[in-house]
């Protein structure tokens, strides 16, 4: 799982941008398999991470953008 979780991650600069959030929605739920079958799997938790702050930043420039227009 979380080496199929880091591939989807791994690869969002090469993702159309229709496509970028289903891609980023399909790392979060590797990640989260690989932290159900290891809780303490650092490396899920860190990609995990990622993936929230990924979100994030897509949220606000999301809304900036829209404010600018």
């Amino acid at each position: 799982m979380l080496g199929v979780a880091n591939i989807y991650f791994g690869n969002l600069h090469r993702t159309a941008p229709d496509s970028y959030l289903k891609e980023l929605g399909w790392a979060r739920a590797m990640y989260d398999l690989a932290l159900k079958a290891d809780a303490g799997c650092a490396h899920a938790a860190n990609g995990l991470g990622m993936v929230s702050r990924t979100v994030l930043h897509v949220h606000v420039y999301t809304c900036r953008g829209a404010q600018h227009t």
